[in-house]
């Protein structure tokens, strides 16, 4: 290895440091990491301090290459996070000469220039790669490659000679390396027709039986058809094997390929923006490939075409369009073809095709390189496929549509990717209205609002909607929407006397794309009614490892048939949704999807118990889990898992009802405490009911027993007091029914809340002592019992009589004490305190209140802390402390904000009217 400045060699010291710069000269340009530096150097074998061994050799390297350190040299080392880089042009290095002379030469179409740049490139070649500084091992390691191209130049070069004429010229170039390489066909080959050119025929047949020998020899097989061809050609003199001529140059060729621009067209603006940002100004192109991704039925091929059209001043040189049919029902066109295509448009002829796709591509890139070119590649399927057909220079601008997201493309050849998605609502209205009639659309604006909802807003939809409304005159837009709400939809979006325009045949196509497994786990998807769902979810639907599940599911997000919605969350387009769906009906048995839907509704049903069980550790258990799918930490955590499943939950119920009602009442009744502290109550009672309904088809009675007791409590929260009554009588008597006595009790329980909420606390003592009675020597009822006391308490509270509501609060902490239930106690001593300031006895309610908190932190119950800080909030003020008071406020405000409870608003409120207060009473002025 030699490097010079100037006229200067530079002497390059020891060789481990010209390893190391050998090897970032090889990858000039391109970050090489530490760790294979270290690998080259010291193999398995890394020295302790390799890492810092390695940091002296580039420094070193850095002062030798830039002796001064002003920073100015043409080559340079630099640091970029765990990898070196050097910078420099690529042309001082004698390889990348090589390489760039011998790609130029190999795609050459005239011969002379052909030779003449294959000729200077083998010329750059003065020995093996990095002599003197690495074994043979590691140069074929780094040199990969280098032996075979300069083979192939060899190779080309001889190709060259012959087609000009120049035979003996051949025959020098070929002869040494038939001897180096006698198994070598092609070299043969050449050396074979030089000399029968050169009138040497007997020394090419001897050519031909010393190869035959060498292959039975070495490789134990007979020479191929070709050299027996050419063998048996110079045996009869075949009068073809002369020269004839040289091959003539392509001539230069303007392809005017683009189809029509699809119209109408809307919307797109985003797209537009983006592709002319890439495209750059001036045709400085950021990115010189673009994929335009998303699913079928996009409009990708309909935006490609627009901005080409509007665009087409921008590539004088020409516009190509290749439609590559990779998702279009037929053999998908080869890259082979697609070159064969793409040269013939450039004028070269069939004779003149090279015959390999290497070749073909490298004559692609040389023909279109510096030309001011547009290559618009449709539907393609792969990275591979389309790899070979993108020209090389930065004039040329390349635009792939596709169904798959080409990752590839897009990591290792620097394209940009832009996905293309639904229209947006005002679009797909204007879309619509173009298509159908702009009259007929306005006189039905919500009919039309609905076609495009149902359409999922993708543009193949809406076409065929507003074309079947042209189609139609007598069919109202109306009753089109209507027909399209049915389960018929994806039948009803097709032209009837045009098989290829329908949502359907977009959508089988992309489906028929996938990998078996990948099909299974897309048509399982489209049982679920949720909008979205999780990674482990899907992995319980499919009976998968969660890594298994994943990889399926990244094959079906490549092809735009699933889309991420969050961090391991998915989800699908109405109109995948139903395909899917009939994918499973058609590819799945009953008993398939019978397993499918119970395993999901297990997972579903087993990791909201365990969320509610955070929420509710005290309480009775809803039933018992055979799953733990999830275990949530605290109590945030449970909450924010019950909100990003909510709707899938509540679906999830309405999907069991019919064909799993066990599951439904379960999934609804595991939803308790989530319901309790989050949702609406009209919502809450809405679930319930179906619930209810579902544990009668079930048979279950203790589960309609427990969903018809918390229906009771939802409807006391309304105050509809008759619907609550009556709820907790059939409780009670389904719970009597099963002979269960701190069921009935509890039944009892809920309907003195009900009475309580209605502020009737006589009738609510009446059956706190019925409760107590039925519950009485029945094991476990210590919470029953705290219960119990607590609402005695308030139902004395309400009656004006103190003395006997201090006394139950008192039995109700010595029960929650025996309990040993510290969200008991804390809860009980923080009501104890509201009713002691009510009394007026505010030192003590702050005592009840402080040590409330104390024990709601112990807890980690942090909706109780908030609790407890806003009745320390609230005596502090009435002890004038207004600093400390509002300090505790605004804590349990936060906490209240940070988990979505519902008393937030009212103390916002509450704190409002605080400094308001305090403005008054400063400022008396500004009341009227």
């Amino acid at each position: 290895m030699c490097v010079s400045r100037g006229n200067e060699d530079l002497e390059l010291g020891r060789r481990a440091q010209r390893l190391v710069l050998g090897v970032l000269l090889l990858e000039a340009g391109k970050p090489v990491s530490f760790a294979r530096l270290e690998d080259v150097l010291w193999g398995e074998f890394v020295p302790p301090n390799g890492r810092a061994m390695l940091q002296t050799h580039v420094s070193r390297l850095r002062r030798l290459l830039d002796p001064g350190r002003k920073g100015r040299c043409d080559c340079r080392i630099v640091t970029l996070g765990p990898a070196y880089l050097i910078e420099t042009d690529a042309e001082t290095i004698d390889v990348h000469r090589f390489r760039t002379a011998v790609t130029r030469g190999l795609a050459s179409t005239d011969l002379e220039e052909k030779a003449c740049l294959l000729r200077a490139a083998l010329d750059l070649w003065r020995g093996p790669l990095l002599a003197g500084v690495i074994d043979e091992d590691l140069r074929h390691q780094l040199g990969a490659g280098l032996d075979e191209l300069r083979l192939t130049a060899w190779e080309a070069l001889a190709e060259a000679d012959l087609a000009l004429g120049r035979h003996r010229q051949a025959t020098a170039t070929v002869a040494d390396l038939v001897a180096k390489h006698p198994t070598r066909e092609s070299l043969v080959s050449s050396l074979m027709l030089a000399l029968y050119r050169d009138g040497r025929g007997a020394e090419a047949l001897t050519v031909y039986h010393d190869t035959r020998t060498a292959l039975a020899d070495r490789l134990g097989t007979d020479p191929g058809f070709a050299l027996q061809q050419l063998y048996h050609a110079i045996l009869r003199a075949d009068p073809d094997l002369v020269v004839t001529g040289r091959t003539k140059p392509a001539e230069r060729v303007v392809p005017r390929q683009l189809p029509a621009a699809t119209r109408p067209f809307v919307g797109r603006v985003d797209e537009f923006a983006r592709l002319d940002d890439a495209f750059g100004v001036a045709g400085r192109q950021r990115a010189s490939v673009v994929v335009l991704a998303g699913m079928a039925g996009a409009g990708k091929t309909a935006l490609a075409l627009n901005w080409a059209h509007r665009r087409r001043d921008s590539f004088p040189d020409g516009q190509f369009f290749l439609n590559l049919n990779g998702f279009a029902g037929l053999p998908a066109t080869s890259p082979a073809d697609a070159l064969t295509q793409l040269l013939g448009a450039l004028g070269v002829s069939v004779a003149d095709l090279p015959k390999s796709v290497d070749e073909a591509g490298a004559l692609f890139r040389t023909l279109v390189a510096d030309r001011r070119m547009l290559v618009l590649l449709d539907d393609a399927a792969s990275a591979d496929q389309v790899r070979s057909l993108l020209p090389g220079g930065r004039a040329c601008f390349t635009l792939v549509t596709s169904r798959g997201s080409l990752n590839g493309l897009v990591a290792l050849d620097g394209a940009r990717r832009i996905t293309v998605g639904s229209l947006s609502t005002r679009e797909s209205c204007v879309l619509l209205s173009e298509i159908a009639g702009a009259d007929r659309v306005a006189n039905e604006h919500p009919a039309t609002l609905e076609i495009t909802r149902l359409c999922a807003r993708l543009p193949l939809a809406v076409r065929i909607a507003g074309a079947t409304l042209a189609e139609n005159g007598s069919l109202s837009v109306t009753g089109y929407a209507a027909e399209l709400a049915t389960d018929r939809r994806l039948a009803a979006l097709q032209v009837a006397d045009d098989p290829d325009a329908a949502v359907r045949v977009a959508l089988d196509r992309s489906y028929a794309n996938l990998r078996p497994p990948a099909r299974r786990l897309h048509a399982l998807l489209g049982l679920l009614p949720g909008p979205d769902i999780s990674l482990p979810a899907v992995a319980a639907l499919a009976g998968l490892p969660q890594p298994h599940a994943a990889h399926r599911l990244a094959q079906l997000t490549d092809a735009h048939l699933v889309v991420s919605s969050g961090a391991d969350r998915f989800a699908m387009h109405d109109l995948v949704r139903l395909f899917a769906h009939d994918r499973a009906v058609t590819d799945a048995t009953r008993a398939d999807r019978d397993a499918a839907a119970v395993r999901v509704l297990t997972w579903y049903r087993d990791a909201a118990n365990a969320a509610d069980r955070v929420l509710r550790p005290r309480e009775r258990p809803n039933f018992e889990s055979t799953t733990h799918p999830i275990t949530p930490t605290d109590e945030a955590a449970a909450l924010e898992w019950l909100g990003r499943e909510e709707k899938n939950l509540i679906a999830a119920v309405t999907f069991a009802e019919r064909d799993h009602p066990g599951f439904a009442w379960q999934i609804a009744a595991a939803m308790y405490g989530w319901l309790y502290r989050r949702y609406s109550r009209t919502g809450w009672i809405e679930i319930y009911r179906r619930a209810a309904d579902a544990a009668v088809r079930a048979g279950d009675v203790a589960g309609e027993a427990l969903i018809v007791g918390r229906m009771a409590i939802a409807y006391g929260l309304l105050r509809q007091v008759n619907d609550a009554v009556a709820a907790c009588k059939r409780a009670y008597e389904l719970r009597r029914s099963l002979g269960d006595r701190l069921g009935t009790a509890t039944a009892l329980l809920n309907l003195a809340a009900v009475h309580l909420n209605d502020r009737r606390p006589d009738e609510a003592i009446q059956v706190l002592h019925e409760a107590t009675e039925e519950a009485r020597g029945v094991a476990g009822n210590g919470h029953f019992t705290t219960m119990i006391h607590s609402n005695l308490a308030e139902a004395y509270q309400l009656t004006g009589r103190p003395r006997e509501a201090r006394q139950y609060f008192q039995r109700a902490l010595e029960a929650a004490g025996r309990d040993t239930n510290l969200r008991d106690q804390a809860q009980i001593l923080i009501d104890f305190a509201a009713f002691s300031a009510e009394c007026d006895d505010l030192r003590p309610a702050l005592d009840l209140a402080e040590r409330g908190r104390h024990l709601a932190t112990a807890t980690g119950d942090e909706i109780l802390v908030a609790e407890a800080r806003e009745q320390l909030g609230s005596i502090r003020l009435a002890l004038s402390e207004t600093g400390p008071a509002l300090e505790h406020l605004y804590a349990a405000l936060a906490t209240y904000d940070r988990l979505g409870h519902r008393g937030a608003a009212d103390l916002r409120d509450h704190i409002k009217k605080i400094h308001s207060t305090a403005r008054t009473a400063r400022d008396p002025a500004t009341t009227t």
